[in-house]
């Protein structure tokens, strides 16, 4: 008789985390629980689990001492059991380089990838090889929430769709990196099942400009215009030789607008 290993989601509130216990529910034995619920347990009970997956994220991170991964991390620190920690970082942390495989040099320009950045470090000396980090870039999925505590580029645009009947976007042709949150999960359930560590990039290497994009949304809404705005974004598209070559499969241009619009009409059903 197979027995389902142990999984814990940490964020309740996160997208993220409720796709992945709909995705794995079936193969792993699986509790989702708010972080504060989590910071609940004791060192033991946390150790029970085979891997912990931290989606949660407080906003206030910067201001105080509240990094959930470390948090997590430091109750893990006599880890008999081998239990392997999940951590969800982004690309944010390889700055505007080019360069940004896996082995490249970091050298991030936003607040937000120094914090990821510094948290990796401290969970890798801690943590070694029952660690494994996704540097994932930016996630396809149908979120309305206007509080979210991790604003995505899409978010933003469905936002905007529905509360001003437009998306606003640089004058300048920005680009970036897309994946759906269907190649997210099945780039973590291969990375679960064949216990892998280290980092990955999930990613999908394909330049996509926010214009098609957003012209890609307000044709399936069914309404709405561009507002090109005097603003920066950074532009950048992250190398994924290594999950490519663990997963054999990988995102097509096709996939990542074919997504857009799935998510355009939902918002129209949503309206209607």
């Amino acid at each position: 008789m197979h027995i389902k290993k142990s999984l814990l989601v940490v964020g309740s509130r996160s997208l993220i985390a409720q796709n992945i216990k709909q995705k794995l529910q079936a193969k792993y034995k699986i509790k989702l629980l708010s972080f504060n619920k989590a910071d609940n347990l004791s060192n033991k009970e946390l150790s029970n689990f085979n891997y912990i997956i931290n989606c949660s994220f407080n906003k206030n991170c910067f201001k105080n001492n509240c990094n959930s991964d470390i948090m997590i991390c430091n109750k893990l620190k006599n880890n008999l059991s081998n239990t392997k920690f999940v951590m969800l970082s982004s690309s944010k942390v390889y700055g505007v380089s080019k360069k940004n495989s896996e082995d490249s040099k970091c050298l991030p320009i936003t607040k937000y990838g120094k914090y990821r950045l510094k948290t990796e470090k401290y969970l890798q000396k801690r943590l070694k090889k029952n660690l494994l980090i996704l540097r994932i870039s930016n996630v396809l999925n149908f979120d309305l929430r206007i509080n979210s505590a991790s604003k995505t580029t899409i978010n933003t645009m469905l936002i905007d769709l529905t509360k001003k009947e437009k998306i606003m976007i640089p004058k300048k042709n920005a680009f970036k990196d897309f994946i759906t949150i269907e190649y997210l999960l099945s780039c973590l359930e291969k990375l679960l099942k064949d216990n892998h560590y280290g980092i990955f990039n999930i990613s999908s290497n394909i330049k996509i400009t926010l214009y098609e994009i957003s012209k890609k949304l307000i044709k399936s809404f069914g309404m709405g215009k561009i507002d090109l705005i005097d603003d920066i974004t950074d532009n950048f598209i992250i190398k994924n030789h290594r999950i490519k070559k663990i997963t054999g499969t990988s995102l097509t241009k096709n996939n990542i607008l074919k997504k857009i619009e799935e998510i355009g009409l939902k918002l129209k059903n949503k309206k209607s």
